[in-house]
């Protein structure tokens, strides 16, 4: 075993794995709290918005909190497609 050392008890300890685990556990939680965050402002921007203009983008005010939670933040909105079909086709043959 690597990086390992003998304690008074026989037992041994490995040192590397340890360090590198617990550094990616707090490299993880990092993340997760840094994307919390990112998700809160994104509400918290939506919530800004005026009905009128949140239906422009198809988004009911009732709908910002699971929308941001399944999609993610405000960038990650923007680039994923939304469920509704797209209807700019059908504006182009009526003009």
């Amino acid at each position: 075993m690597k990086n390992t050392v003998n304690m008074k008890d026989n037992s041994k300890v490995v040192h590397g794995e340890f360090g590198r685990g617990l550094l990616s556990q707090v490299i993880r939680a990092f993340h997760r709290v840094k994307a919390l965050i990112e998700r809160k402002k994104a509400i918290r921007h939506l919530n800004a918005l005026p009905d009128r203009l949140l239906r422009d983008i198809g988004v009911e005010r009732y709908q910002i909190d699971a929308l941001v939670r399944t999609r993610g933040t405000l960038t990650q909105l923007a680039v994923q497609p939304t469920s509704q079909p797209d209807t700019s086709a059908d504006f182009r043959r009526a003009a």
